[in-house]
Order: C-alpha cells, then sequence, then structure tokens
C-alpha cells in the first residue's frame, strides 16, 4: 500500500454572496505587502484592531496580504501603514456592494448549476437526490455531529468493490470558503455523470468519499450572519472567558499541534487552535472515520480557497515527502 499522500488544493473565489445582514457596506480592502520584520508585526498588530481584518492569511515579509477596514477605520489604517512606510494599495472600495453583486440561490428539488452559490439546505438535497440516483455507486452517511447539531454528511463512491484505495476529499472546512464546496460538489457530480471516459475510469481504481461540508455550522453562519466568518461556532472555556465563539477547525487535530506558529491561543484570533487538540466535534469525527479507514487510504485532498497554490505535506517545516518528486 502506497503512503498516505496529502493534498491542500486553494481557488481564488470570485463569486461571493450574502443573504442577510453583515454585508460590509462601506468597508475597503487593501492589499498590502510587508518588506520588513518589523513591518510585519505592525500589520499583525494593526489586525488586533476593532474594525480591522485579514482575510486569506496573516502577513508575512515578502508576500501580498489583504485587509478589510470599516469606514469608521479606514483613515487610521492608511495613516498607520504610511507612518511604517508598508507598501499598499486600495484594491476594492466597498466590499458589500461586490457581495451584493454576486449570485445566491435556493434550490430544494436537488438541481443545482455552477455560476451561484447555494445555502446548505440546497446542497444536502443535491447530495440526496444524488444519491438515490445512483444506489448501485453511492452511500450517503453520517459521520457525526457539529456543535450545532447539524449532519457531517459523507458521500462515498464505490463502483464494484469496496477494498479499492481510496481517496478522500472535503471542502469548507473553512466556513467562509464557499468556492471550496463548490468544487467538491462538480467533482461529485463530474464523477457521477461526465461522459468522459477518463474521468470515469478513475472509479475502475480507485473509491472517493468525500466530505462537502466539514463546518457546517460556520458554513450557515456565514450566510446569515457575517460573511467572511472563518472558524467553528463552538464554545470553548477560553472563548466563553473572553466572548468569542470558533475554533479554527484545521488547526484543531492533533498533528504537530501549535508548532511553528501553526495557530493562535488567542480564542478570539481567527486562527485559533483550541484549548487543546480534538475540542471540535467536526474534527473528532473526521479524525474518527479517518481511522476507521486507515487500511485503504492512499490520499488525503483539502479543498480550500483564496490563493491559487497546491500544498504538499510537510507545512510545519521544509522537510520533503518521499513522494515529493511524484
Amino acid at each position: 500500500m502506497l503512503p498516505i499522500v496529502g493534498l491542500t488544493v486553494g481557488f481564488i473565489s470570485t463569486l461571493i454572496g450574502l443573504t442577510t445582514s453583515a454585508m460590509y457596506d462601506g468597508h475597503s480592502m487593501l492589499r498590502v505587502t510587508p518588506q520588513t520584520k518589523r513591518q510585519e508585526d505592525h500589520l499583525r498588530d494593526l489586525g488586533k484592531h476593532q474594525g480591522v481584518s485579514f482575510i486569506g492569511g496573516d502577513p508575512l515579509v515578502g508576500d501580498h496580504s489583504h485587509v478589510i477596514a470599516s469606514p469608521q477605520v479606514l483613515d487610521f489604517v492608511l495613516e498607520s501603514l504610511k507612518k511604517f512606510e508598508t507598501e499598499h494599495l486600495l484594491t476594492n472600495p466597498d466590499v458589500g456592494r461586490s457581495i451584493r453583486s454576486q449570485k445566491f440561490r435556493t434550490r430544494m428539488n436537488g438541481d443545482i448549476s455552477w455560476d451561484a452559490y447555494y445555502d446548505l439546505d440546497s446542497i444536502n438535497q443535491y447530495l440526496t437526490v444524488q444519491s438515490v440516483g445512483h444506489p448501485d455507486l453511492v452511500t450517503l452517511t453520517t459521520i457525526g455531529k457539529s456543535f450545532e447539531g447539524r449532519d457531517l454528511l459523507l458521500f462515498k463512491i464505490n463502483k464494484g468493490s469496496t477494498t479499492k484505495p481510496i481517496i478522500w476529499i472535503d471542502s469548507n472546512i473553512h466556513a467562509r470558503e464557499w468556492i471550496s464546496s463548490a468544487v467538491g460538489l462538480y467533482l461529485i457530480d463530474q464523477l457521477l455523470n461526465s461522459p468522459d471516459i477518463e474521468i470515469q475510469a478513475y472509479l475502475d481504481d480507485f473509491n472517493f468519499h468525500v466530505l462537502p461540508m466539514a463546518n457546517p455550522d460556520g458554513f450557515v453562519f456565514s450566510h446569515l450572519t457575517d460573511r467572511f466568518w472563518r472558524k467553528t461556532r463552538s464554545n470553548t472555556s477560553a472563548t466563553a472567558i473572553n466572548g468569542c465563539r470558533g475554533v479554527d477547525p484545521n488547526r484543531n487535530f492533533d498533528a504537530y499541534w501549535l508548532e511553528n506558529d501553526g495557530g493562535s491561543k488567542d480564542p478570539c484570533d481567527l486562527y485559533f487552535a483550541g484549548d487543546a487538540v480534538f475540542t471540535e466535534f467536526e474534527c473528532i469525527a473526521i479524525a474518527q472515520y479517518l481511522d476507521s479507514i486507515r487500511a485503504n487510504l492512499i490520499a488525503y485532498i483539502s479543498l480550500h480557497s483564496w490563493g491559487q497554490n497546491v500544498l504538499i505535506p510537510t507545512g510545519r517545516d521544509s522537510t520533503q515527502i518521499p513522494e515529493y518528486n511524484e
């Protein structure tokens, strides 16, 4: 059996939608590029201010980051960037307007398109319809519950033998990364419905276990309350004390937890890794299921958004895995 190869795949999201309140009217998006450690540290401090948030990752020397500033703090942010001589560019003067200009739909008949975003009920209905329509290939099951009690639906595609090598795919572990679950659903559609012979040949060699919605609570919250919500919606002891909610589930697994600045201990931070490993119901369910299929699991693919990157192990340092050249 080949060693498990893990991939994190990122996409730039060009479709944004929202149904209700946190519309970010008048908020500006700036691209900032620190060239020194002093500028990087300043940007990290700037991100702690009320009305300032980073999208797509923490600032790093030499890399572009994007910050959203409310109208109330925009002048302060610009003056602060000027003071530290940090390269910056206004890329969007009204984030809320961009949000409202994009397509969002609700469908309860299981029929979705690939030019819009859908809410959780529409996504789950699509999975149900596809499973009913392909009873010889698909098993739709629940591997656990989220903090707020929502099902973690796993879509298993098995053609013939159930003992073939398994490719795991998950998406939307970060709530606001809607494009990731859209891609996950598209992969399901292609595997089941594409006439392409090469695509269908994959089903002869592999079984696919797809978790399109790894963070359903956060996803719903990003639709109904805050478009840029990233974490889960749990209340841990630390978050309750600080009045903040949620953990970054991608940083809550028992894998080099908090090593090399791989997360935050601050409950109000976007990258809060939790009070300890496996505080999040969603992470526990995923880990337990992966352990149950360990013998046949050969690939782990996690879909994310914002950057056009393919990330392979190991993420904690520059060590190359034996399969790196493959």
